[in-house]
């Protein structure tokens, strides 16, 4: 999976994305912030890196694998072939045709999987100019990564007022797990890319009223990467921005009166609509998600039996909407605040715990400074401190439902990770008697 051919070029692929970054970096006025867009690239490329070689030296087995797999083997068919027919070819028919190929049933199965093609194709597309290389194709998806990542710290640095660009980067750019597990040749690259430029777009769209053709087109083209690639984080994302819509036209009226009355008008009429015309498919929803989660359930448990070190069992629960909702707040925590010290195995869930352990201790010192009443009348006053809770709540509850390994749940929960970080900073920014982010205004 790693050759020579790898290592010999990875010296001259590293300068080429630094001196790309380097020269984006002349954009950037501030000094301070220029040293964290380079710190933040080199972490991005290390990340790669190390993720890579761990998948290949120490696991001997991954997704990162199957997908560098898949796209060699889509470069051979098309070889054989034509680009455009095999290519654009659907998942289930190129699945066949790979068997054909005798490349494994993993990595078959994986070819078979709608969602799994975007990352595949785009393996395959930067194969041709990376000598189909596994270690150059990571550090490409880095550099993906480190794009989305950089838009995202640009848009909250902005909303913030740029007041502390140092905690900012050490949320977004330098957490430790978000430069690691998302920096590979996995699903993840892609998602924290289409999430940062979403992010960055919607914020010069909704909030600076600068309705650019490219804004737009950016945006539309992200949400499209991720409804393809992990389509429940679009769903949170548009989820998360109707509430701060409604939160903002409720929040922006002049009088308490009116924003109570504006706030029964919107959910009653807001419940009547989803009974007439949703209520079936959520529970059709919630059924598939139920069998997802017994799948998961039964797989994890006999991991465990396997003595399998990052899986972890729950006692089993109602898969009904009603057991599925009250299950909820376990999941969420779970999400955000585990593995604990002492459910650590191995050297690689420590820093995972490390990370927990902050987070839970951050979260436990605003409530206690601002009081839980005063934690949460912050965060609902302010729209886009309701996008990132609900965005980071609904994602940690939506994983936390679905996943029993600490290892998978470390990766799958990143996306929530800056808009949580963000929340809880600007908690402390209020807390340290400055001016709260900058409401959706307009």
């Amino acid at each position: 999976m790693i050759t020579l051919l790898d290592y010999l070029l990875l010296p001259l692929y590293l300068v080429i994305f630094y001196y790309i970054a380097k020269f984006y970096s002349r954009k950037i006025q501030s000094p301070e912030v220029r040293k964290y867009f380079i710190n933040a690239f080199w972490l991005r490329m290390a990340g790669a890196i190390l993720y890579s070689m761990i998948v290949v030296y120490y696991y001997g087995y991954g997704d990162s694998m199957m997908y560098f797999t898949g796209s060699s083997f889509i470069r051979e068919a098309i070889r054989e072939n034509d680009f455009i027919s095999i290519f654009f070819m659907k998942a289930s028919e190129l699945s066949k045709m790979a068997g054909q190929y005798r490349i494994g049933p993993y990595a078959q199965g994986t070819i078979g999987v709608e969602s799994n093609l975007v990352l595949i194709r785009l393996a395959t597309l930067v194969s041709y100019i990376s000598f189909n290389c596994y270690l150059i194709v990571s550090l490409f998806m880095g550099f993906i990564a480190f794009v989305g990542s950089w838009k995202l710290y640009s848009t909250f640095n902005d909303i913030m007022g740029k007041r502390s660009p140092k905690y900012l980067a050490y949320i977004i750019l330098y957490t430790p797990s978000i430069w690691f597990w998302g920096s590979g040749l996995l699903k993840e690259s892609i998602c924290m890319c289409a999430l940062g430029v979403a992010i960055n777009s919607l914020y010069k769209i909704m909030i600076k009223k600068k309705y650019a053709f490219r804004d737009v087109f950016f945006l539309l083209f992200s949400i499209y990467l991720l409804f393809s690639t992990k389509s429940y984080i679009a769903g949170i994302l548009l989820a998360s921005l109707a509430a701060a819509m409604i939160a903002h036209f409720i929040i922006s009226r002049s009088t308490f009166l009116s924003k109570v009355a504006i706030s029964f008008l919107i959910f009653s009429v807001g419940a009547i609509l989803f009974y007439y015309t949703a209520a079936g498919y959520v529970e059709d929803v919630v059924e598939e998600s139920a069998s997802m989660i017994l799948t998961s359930k039964t797989m994890y448990a006999q991991e465990i039996e396997d003595g399998g070190a990052g899986s972890f069992s729950t006692p089993d629960f109602d898969m009904s909407i009603t057991g599925l909702l009250l299950r909820s707040p376990i999941a969420a925590f779970t999400t955000l605040y585990r593995p604990f010290i002492w459910e650590t195995r191995n050297l690689m869930m420590l820093f995972s715990t490390l990370e927990s352990f902050i987070i839970l201790m951050a979260t436990l010192y605003l409530l206690f400074k601002l009081r839980v009443f005063r934690f949460f009348s912050i965060t609902f006053s302010d729209p886009v401190l309701i996008f990132c809770f609900v965005f980071s709540v609904l994602m940690a509850t939506i994983v936390g439902l679905t996943t029993f390994n600490f290892g998978t749940l470390v990766r799958y929960r990143l996306p929530l990770l800056p808009f949580y970080g963000f929340l809880l900073l600007s908690l402390y920014t209020y807390k340290k008697k400055t001016a709260p982010p900058a409401a959706i205004t307009g």
